[in-house]
């Protein structure tokens, strides 16, 4: 009995990591990305980038510099803070007044809704004037830091007629080596390959057509809603247009967090899924299996211990080696094929550690914990507001209050 309960774990945990190397394959076949036709700086659509801020995150100075110094021949950008007391306002002031650019706008939240999220109710502030020459509008989140052609990236596929929106994709990199940090990074690249499988988009970097907005009820969507990129896919899918990813709009994030912020983050990225993709069912009979999969060859190798049987012991052992071991190859396979991409903006290939090994399994513990946690949450915290939901399009926001600085230990920390 004991031989055929380890064989099906061993067998359950085969398949499943089979499932997630043919997803990593095929996302690896998007980089480097393919040359792009040149397009005469006319025929560029006009684009409006939305940057909500909320907090002043380490990045955001970068992400500043990044926007003003875009190669694109169209654009203006409005940014929508918080609120006069954020810690961003001087900030953002200070680097937008040094350019004095007329493309640039830049305002508070004039009006916090208590049925969506902060970052929603600065898009729909955002987007209240859009003008009709405006084809595209493109979200930018202030953790991000574009590099000079990130806009055209993002825009290119717009042009084709059957594409609705683009996404590129948040690839963690932290210079630290804090257990959060490292969870957080191999967490990201299981998710990044499986957000491009089931066509998940990321708002950080997300580009829509202007006509979504017109011929959809898209904007009501977001009015009721906590996050606006997975809210989207399905509207433009309904529309019947396309979702394209974008390899060179890959974004690196080097900041770091504590493994207490880093679960609050990925639980706050599968309430997202569970909450406005239809994806969430398979994503979560994935993660159930694996769980079970796993802590079944756990218990079989304490069994064998605590029975004598030596063999089953040391098989069971062997088979959760092997696939950390193929796991560690995979994690480094991708992130070699993500390093081609972003190696000419001044990228180094990360280096590989024990210590990053010995992640690995913390890593799918915490996951497991953050996907128990997000399918029973009904109500999350984001940067210091806390929201209650019973449903996607039923949210409450309880108290709306300004944020508040809070002094971080580590200064390239990741604002919560």
């Amino acid at each position: 009995m004991v031989a055929v309960l380890a064989a099906v774990c061993l067998t359950i945990l085969m398949v499943l990591l089979l499932l997630q190397l043919a997803w990593g394959w095929r996302f690896v076949r998007q980089f480097p990305p393919r040359n792009l036709p040149a397009v005469p700086d006319g025929e560029w659509p006009h684009v409006l980038v939305i940057l909500p801020v909320r907090g002043a995150d380490p990045s955001l100075e970068g992400c500043l510099r990044g926007l003003l110094q875009q190669n694109y021949p169209h654009y203006h950008i409005r940014i929508i803070i918080d609120s006069c007391e954020d810690p961003a306002w001087n900030l953002v002031h200070e680097i937008v007044g040094r350019d004095c650019s007329s493309r640039v706008q830049v305002s508070h939240l004039q009006t916090p809704l208590a049925t969506c999220g902060l970052k929603s109710s600065a898009l729909l502030q955002a987007l209240g004037t859009l003008d009709e020459t405006c084809q595209a509008v493109a979200l930018i989140d202030a953790d991000v830091i574009p590099h000079p052609t990130w806009l055209r990236d993002l825009v290119m596929p717009l042009t084709k007629p059957d594409v609705g929106a683009t996404t590129g994709i948040r690839w963690f990199r932290p210079e630290s080596t804090a257990w959060g940090a490292l969870v957080r990074y191999l967490w990201n690249v299981a998710a990044s390959v499986q957000m491009y499988a089931l066509h998940i988009p990321w708002g950080g970097s997300l580009a829509l057509r202007a006509d979504v907005f017109r011929r959809s009820n898209l904007l009501q969507k977001w009015g009721v809603s906590l996050w606006e990129d997975t809210a989207s896919y399905r509207t433009i899918r309904d529309l019947g247009l396309q979702l394209e990813f974008v390899p060179a709009a890959t974004m690196i994030n080097r900041e770091s967090t504590d493994l207490k912020s880093c679960f609050r983050f990925i639980r706050r990225q599968m309430l997202n899924v569970r909450l406005y993709h239809g994806s969430w069912p398979a994503i979560v009979a994935q993660g159930l299996a694996t769980a079970a999969a796993c802590g079944g060859a756990l218990g079989l190798v304490l069994v064998g211990l605590a029975t004598g049987n030596g063999t089953v012991a040391a098989f069971m052992s062997a088979g959760l080696a092997l696939q950390v071991a193929i796991l560690a190859v995979a994690m480094r396979w991708i992130e070699a094929h993500i390093h081609r991409t972003t190696r000419g903006l001044g990228e180094e290939m990360p280096s590989f550690s024990l210590r990053l090994i010995c992640a690995i399994p913390l890593a799918q513990v915490v996951y497991f914990a953050c996907l128990a946690s997000a399918s029973t949450l009904e109500k999350v915290s984001w940067r210091g507001i806390t929201y209650e939901f019973k449903g996607p399009w039923t949210v409450r926001m309880r108290k709306y209050r300004p944020y508040s600085r809070r002094k971080a230990v580590d200064q390239r920390a990741s604002v919560v």
